[in-house]
């Protein structure tokens, strides 16, 4: 067993290749267990892709990492965990950019607008309000479990209807990974659809993202278009 595990090693250090850390191209080019061996505290290279290795292993790959409760327990020292979490939040950050009058007018834009709920531990539903040309108006958040989110359709229109939207895109997450609707998704959708329709609100899209891609709702044929009465 320890002459595979020592193999695999081997094999990953190959796959890192023999870059230098301190060019700043190298990076855009390097494995997810080269980038978390760079955050690691001194020692020679080897003994930084193996540990890397090792702590990816640990927490079940890079999307592990985005787990608070696995990070805690990585066996790694306390300034490591700190590095891990603070390139982490980088990175959710960079995914998280977005802006009040954004102009969301193709499934594309609200899934880059929203990639980094992907990240996400719990379910989180989203609201999102626009304005006739397109701009966002209102964002209104609710945050379930790792199950799903307990929602209403009026409480997505709420807010919707109090910033003066005329229309509504929701979008929420699958901790699991796994980005198809499911049995639930598409009921609440349809039911959220009549509210609409009876709000006079126009239901454009309900898109699912996930770190195994993303859905939209009405692509799949299942939300109705159709112009508010």
């Amino acid at each position: 067993m320890a002459q595979v595990e020592d193999a695999r090693i081997v094999l990953l250090s190959r796959e890192v290749g023999s870059s230098d850390w301190r060019d700043p191209v190298a990076p855009d080019q390097s494995s997810d267990i080269d980038l978390v061996a760079r955050l690691l505290d001194a020692g020679g290279r080897a003994d930084r892709i193996q540990r890397a290795f090792n702590l990816l292993d640990q927490v079940g790959g890079l999307p592990g990492l985005y787990r608070a409760d696995r990070v805690a327990r990585l066996t790694c020292s306390p300034s490591e965990r700190a590095r891990l979490r603070a390139a982490l939040e980088l990175g959710r950050r960079a995914l998280d950019r977005r802006h009040p009058g954004d102009r969301l007018l193709t499934a594309e834009a609200v899934v880059g607008r929203f990639r980094s709920l992907a990240l996400a531990e719990v379910e989180v539903l989203v609201a999102v309000g626009l304005d006739p040309g397109g701009r966002v108006l209102v964002e209104h958040r609710m945050v379930g479990t790792v199950d799903g989110v307990a929602a209403r359709p009026r409480d997505l229109l709420r807010p919707v209807l109090a910033a003066g939207a005329v229309s509504l895109i929701a979008v929420h997450n699958h901790p699991s990974g796994a980005s198809a609707p499911s049995e639930t998704d598409i009921a609440f959708t349809s039911r959220l659809g009549d509210a609409c329709r009876v709000c006079g609100v126009q239901f454009l899209d309900h898109l699912v993202v996930a770190s195994g891609g993303w859905s939209s709702l009405r692509g799949l044929g299942l939300i109705a278009v159709a112009e508010p009465t």
